[in-house]
């Protein structure tokens, strides 16, 4: 499959931007890409935002999610994170995905909100596997969501 480009369009609305920190088609090996969320006409980063475009990976859709999203605490509250999510949705179309997965842990009302505010289907509550790296963060079960793009 061809490389998508993230510059192909803009990605951003009349909030945020984002901003290449990775990006796979430079370095398809790493099957992400990295963004910062910047508040639009400033070099303010808010947050960041990942889009796992690896459609091998069966961790991504058992438990991690294909996107990983982070809106730092005093920019909380302004729906950042879902306008985030909607700018990726092209790109993550443009890499072959009809519907992506997104993962929360079972007490995160603001991510299960955004979550919800994108329309996707909840699916059920799985365990993170003892192995998996998630395991460091505390996260032991995740809401696994499915998003039709």
């Amino acid at each position: 499959m061809a490389q998508a480009e993230p510059t192909g369009e803009a990605m951003a609305d009349e909030a945020i931007e984002l901003r290449v920190l990775v990006d796979a088609s430079s370095r398809p090996e790493l099957r992400a890409y990295l963004f910062a969320v910047v508040l639009r006409g400033t070099t303010t980063e808010v947050g960041r935002i990942v889009l796992r475009v690896d459609h091998e990976d069966p961790g991504l859709v058992a438990y991690a999610g294909h996107v990983g999203c982070e809106i730092a605490p005093e920019h909380r509250g302004r729906r950042l994170a879902l306008r985030a999510c909607r700018l990726l949705a092209s790109l993550a179309r443009r890499h072959g995905f009809a519907e992506l997965w997104l993962m929360t842990s079972p007490d995160n009302a603001a991510s299960l909100r955004t979550i919800e505010l994108l329309g996707a289907t909840y699916v059920d509550t799985a365990d993170v596997p003892v192995h998996s790296d998630m395991r460091l963060l505390g996260l032991t079960r995740v809401r696994r969501h499915r998003w039709s793009l």
